[in-house]
């Protein structure tokens, strides 16, 4: 049931991917002018929107700026931040390190090769790489949007 006076108003754009502001009751006079009424979201919302500008009085909060938003768990911390935030259309890459040991047994008794020579190698022994591997990139699916907060 609609109250008099009270327009409905999509905030956002809903779709696969997409995060977005819910749907608000702004307060409005007979020609849909905001009367500055509460809208009935609660101070403290975080919510994304596909524009390019926040909802006028909202807030551009700047702890999620470039950061992947992650809900707590059981007993986690709201408002823990960690790494570096992720540049504009920033494909950030990363490596492994690693380690990995051989062990190489000795040859079999007898001649090797041609002519009936031995052939030299690796000694029996165990060898022991490490190093890091080649820079990848995350190629992680995303889609940037405008992080905004009711103040």
């Amino acid at each position: 049931m609609e109250h008099p006076g009270l327009a409905r108003r999509t905030v956002g754009r809903l779709g696969w991917g997409v995060v977005v502001a819910s749907l608000a009751l702004m307060g409005s006079d007979a020609v849909g002018q905001s009367t500055g009424q509460d809208d009935g979201i609660p101070s403290g919302t975080v919510a994304f929107f596909a524009g390019t500008s926040c909802p006028p009085g909202w807030t551009r909060p700047d702890d999620v700026k470039g950061r992947m938003v992650v809900a707590v768990v059981d007993g986690g911390t709201v408002g823990v931040r960690m790494g570096t935030p992720l540049a504009d259309r920033e494909n950030r890459t990363h490596q492994h390190d690693y380690s990995v040991s051989v062990t190489l047994a000795p040859p079999a008794a007898g001649p090797i090769g041609a002519g009936g020579g031995s052939v030299p190698g690796a000694q029996a022994q165990t060898y022991t790489v490490t190093g890091q591997s080649d820079p990848a990139p995350t190629d992680l699916p995303l889609v940037q949007l405008l992080a905004c907060e009711k103040p």
